[in-house]
């Protein structure tokens, strides 16, 4: 795996620092020894796991070029460490700016939401082959760029940047096709998902705490697991709470989100180019489906 273009004024850590001590020593060595162009989402999102990094500061930046290159040409994947690696940027955004790191990062996030929407593709099929609802090809992981964008507020304006960069393409049926696909999602969803990452590391934590030499090791340092298990439920239980606390903190950055997704003219002129350029015909199930539900004539 090639890293992006941009360079960082760290060196490839000897060691993990593990700074919120949630990590098992053994982990961490297993992470290191995964040479940089064999990492995937499973060793970046240890590295990255949002509030609980396996990396400092330090350490997990020298990763990122790699994260960034590896989240661009795999998205399928990469979507599983996506909010950590968007979170880990967001969360050292002053020091990030400081080591002149910051718009290396952006830019390579816009890279990623270039690659992942330069075409514009339907399946009717899952991953297995099976029937499905027909669906856009990364439109999972651009919905979710979005979300940890704005759900992580030191990155939010680019949030606003992407989608204006597919509202404004005139006379490109591919944007406009990316356009509409996304502000119907956002407009269905109500509200971006700020709270996954917390709520996903719970249950990953809580799956490690089966582990019999895990809880082994647990109890050799003095830990009840049977303990931590049903705190971690308790947690998971009140998910809501962090939803609510995202939320609060999201409604100012979603403003001008969903003002540019409800301006009827501009969706109406989006469509426009969908029909003019035939989009619609190869798969008119998709659109047609669209159309209704955004109430496009």
């Amino acid at each position: 795996m090639e890293k992006a273009e941009f360079s960082v004024p760290y060196s490839r850590p000897a060691s993990l620092s593990d700074p919120r001590h949630d990590w098992i020593g053994a982990d961490l060595h297993e992470v290191l020894r995964i040479p940089d162009a064999d990492m995937t989402w499973k060793q970046y999102r240890c590295i990255f796991q949002v509030g609980l990094p396996a990396a400092a500061y330090e350490e997990g930046v020298y990763f990122l070029p790699f994260a960034f290159e590896y989240l661009r040409n795999d998205p399928t994947e990469g979507i599983e460490c996506l909010t950590d690696v968007v979170w880990f940027v967001s969360e050292h955004a002053p020091k990030l700016e400081q080591d002149g790191v910051l718009e290396a990062c952006r830019c390579a996030i816009h890279a990623c939401f270039d690659e992942w929407t330069r075409d514009f593709v339907i399946h009717d099929r899952d991953r297995k082959g099976a029937p499905t609802c027909a669906f856009a090809r990364n439109v999972e992981v651009v919905k979710d760029l979005l979300d940890a964008l704005v759900c992580y507020e030191s990155l939010a304006d680019l949030a606003d940047s992407l989608l204006q960069s597919l509202a404004g393409g005139q006379d490109n049926p591919i944007k406009s096709a990316w356009f509409l696909t996304i502000a119907n999602e956002i407009l269905e969803s109500k509200a971006v998902s700020c709270g996954k990452g917390a709520i996903g590391a719970i249950e990953h934590y809580n799956e490690i705490l089966q582990n019999t030499p895990v809880r082994e090791h647990l109890i050799s340092e003095g830990l009840d697991p049977d303990v931590l298990c049903p705190l971690l439920q308790m947690l998971k239980a009140n998910k809501d709470i962090f939803k609510s606390l995202g939320e609060q903190k999201q409604a100012h950055d979603r403003e001008n989100i969903v003002s540019l997704i409800s301006d009827r003219k501009l969706i109406s002129y989006h469509a426009k180019q969908i029909r003019k350029a035939r989009l619609n015909d190869e798969t008119s199930e998709y659109w047609g489906i669209l159309f209704k539900k955004m109430r496009i004539e």
